[in-house]
């Protein structure tokens, strides 16, 4: 579901799409009608900067708008928020790339580099958010770091840091308001 919300800079777009398993071609219809819900709420509402917030493959499906020309003459992605992002699928190992995030590395070239990326995840045991490997989300580092202007990496434990829970974690809603709201 997208639902634009009023901020200081204009409107943030939170993505909160759960997929129990990987799916490529749902995440490109999924980023194709992301691209077009922002085209026309920019359209409606007259704005040209957004900021997008994703949860867990709401996050790749971000990422996959972005590499595929997501921005243009219409609208530019200033700030992205990604929370619990399974970059590389349900791999927790630090040797091994999926073909999914062998194929987002590949195309990061194309992600505007005037973004400021912040990656969010959740721990219970260190290892994993109840669902999806720490590793997977701080993976992303391979896709955004050195190519947005700003990477950032925020780990979140405790009450809270399960997968679900994460939208509505203390922290993470800090970390919403300190970084994409201001």
């Amino acid at each position: 579901m997208v639902t634009p919300l009023k901020t200081l800079m204009g409107f943030s777009v939170h993505l909160n799409v759960q997929l129990k398993f990987y799916n490529l071609p749902n995440i490109k219809k999924q980023a194709i009608w992301l691209k077009y819900a922002l085209k026309y709420i920019s359209q409606q509402y007259e704005f040209r900067k957004i900021s997008l917030i994703g949860h867990s493959n709401g996050g790749l499906i971000i990422t996959y708008a972005l590499e595929h020309n997501l921005t243009s003459h219409y609208l530019t992605v200033q700030k992205v928020m990604t929370i619990a992002a399974p970059y590389n699928l349900n791999d927790s190992s630090v040797r091994s790339e999926t073909e999914l995030l062998e194929n987002l590395i590949a195309n990061r070239k194309y992600i505007p580099n005037s973004i400021d990326m912040y990656s969010l995840a959740g721990t219970q045991s260190y290892s994993n958010d109840g669902l999806v490997p720490l590793y997977s989300v701080l993976a992303g580092r391979y896709i955004y770091q050195k190519q947005v202007k700003h990477y950032t990496q925020i780990t979140v434990s405790g009450v809270g840091a399960e997968h679900s829970d994460l939208p509505q974690n203390q922290q993470i809603i800090m970390a919403i308001e300190q970084y994409i709201e201001k």
